[in-house]
């Protein structure tokens, strides 16, 4: 029996899990909130095939495998935002292992050791964040000092490039720290003041004192985290009173180190999923999460078609001013 994943209220609707050990596809009964398989994802649609084999995927390369979505299906104008404002939680985390295991379980430090310096997400996506971003940026200077200081912002899994908006067009930033897996990547990204290489998936403790940063972010990379939990617990900690974290994510993905949780799944249950792992990583340091469509025009279904384009969502939640009241 193999425990099904964890999804969106909202969706009561069957989708296929993938479990990266094999490759097939694994049904259940329906459960309150978490259900499993029945609708092929990205290339397997349609195939009429359940299985692929471990080797031949990986062996696809990296340059395919990002061409593909996590999901054929994307949200409707309006319903990301409810995800989250209608959520109830378990009083314990409902993960297992299984859920973050990988189709390639090999050494990350490998897949990321050649510089991928491309775009993850397409132009209008890209836009989309980066808009976001000068939003986010300016809505923390304006709740903070008068004059406003250059505010101090951790990018979480960074790469060549942030999507912060360019200089001079937003809130000054002073200290802009990039962790990533890849020192070319980062040294070549030219927001960054410094840097740190570091896999989070081997050690998700963040080198960085408490309260050091009016934000951290994480861009189109929380799909491929094994240990969400602990780094949103980080991520809390490293925050400032009334800092802000945001993760920004699409549909877009390099299959093999997407985790089992996230692939087969649909738009709205990735919101619901990186909603829960704000909600039971952040001990009590973070405000409830709160979903965010950043989709472009131009990547809506129209006419009953397909979307043109990469959707974007992004989940924010604020650091509280206060320490969680301790249990007696």
């Amino acid at each position: 029996t193999v425990r099904s994943p964890l999804v969106c209220p909202n969706k009561p609707r069957m989708l296929l899990r993938l479990l990266p050990v094999a490759m097939s596809p694994v049904t259940s009964g329906i459960a309150p909130r978490r259900f499993a398989a029945a609708e092929q994802v990205g290339f397997l649609a349609g195939s009429g095939s359940a299985s692929i084999g471990r080797r031949a995927l990986i062996n696809l390369g990296a340059a395919v495998l990002l061409a593909l979505p996590a999901s054929t299906s994307a949200a409707e104008p309006g319903e990301v935002r409810a995800v989250l404002e209608s959520a109830t939680w378990d009083e314990t985390a409902p993960f297992t292992r299984e859920d973050f295991r990988r189709l390639d379980e090999s050494d990350d430090s490998r897949f990321y050791d050649d510089p991928k310096l491309v775009q993850h997400i397409d132009d209008a996506a890209v836009a989309s964040t980066t808009s976001f971003y000068s939003q986010l940026f300016a809505s923390l200077a304006a709740s903070g000092e008068a004059p406003p200081r250059p505010l101090s912002v951790l990018d979480l899994c960074s790469s060549w490039v942030s999507h912060y908006p360019p200089a001079g067009t937003g809130p000054p930033l002073g200290r802009v720290e990039g962790l990533g897996m890849n020192a070319a990547e980062l040294a070549a990204n030219p927001v960054l003041t410094g840097y740190k290489v570091q896999d989070l998936n081997r050690s998700p403790a963040l080198p960085y004192a408490d309260a050091s940063f009016d934000a951290v972010t994480c861009t189109v990379s929380i799909d491929y985290l094994v240990r969400p939990l602990e780094v949103v617990a980080e991520a809390a900690r490293v925050l400032r009173p009334g800092g802000k974290v945001a993760f920004v994510f699409s549909n877009r993905l390099f299959f093999s180190k997407a985790v089992a949780l996230w692939t087969g799944k649909d738009d709205l249950e990735h919101v619901y999923t990186v909603g829960s792992y704000v909600h039971y990583g952040a001990g009590g340091l973070l405000t409830p999460p709160e979903a965010v469509d950043l989709t472009p025009p131009s990547a809506r279904r129209r006419g009953g078609g397909k979307p043109q384009g990469d959707p974007l969502y992004a989940v924010v939640a604020t650091r509280t001013t206060a320490p969680p009241p301790r249990s007696a």
